[in-house]
């Protein structure tokens, strides 16, 4: 499995963000990988409870509904790139 940050040399699958940058950017190599070492649960579950906006609306698709399978609702505004950040106060 490769190294998805470039701000750090050792690969951390303790790091929500580092399992957000693998499913955004890794081949599905890489992601069957990465399902193999944590398991499909501990995915979910990092991907439903640490949304990250990185996604474009096609890769969250994706990942959301064919790879992980997930069934329950998401809101996609949290983890869409495209979506403006909150600037409530």
């Amino acid at each position: 499995m490769k190294n998805y940050t470039w701000y750090n040399k050792k690969l951390n699958l303790d790091s929500p963000e580092t399992i957000h940058q693998i499913l955004i950017c890794g081949s599905l190599e890489d992601i069957k990988d990465l399902q193999d070492t944590l398991g499909e649960e501990k995915i979910k579950a990092t991907f439903s409870s640490f949304p990250y906006k990185g996604y474009t609306p096609a890769d969250f698709n994706f990942i959301k509904n064919f790879i992980l399978n997930i069934k329950v609702p998401l809101d996609d505004s949290r983890y869409l790139k495209t979506t403006p950040r909150d600037t409530r106060p």
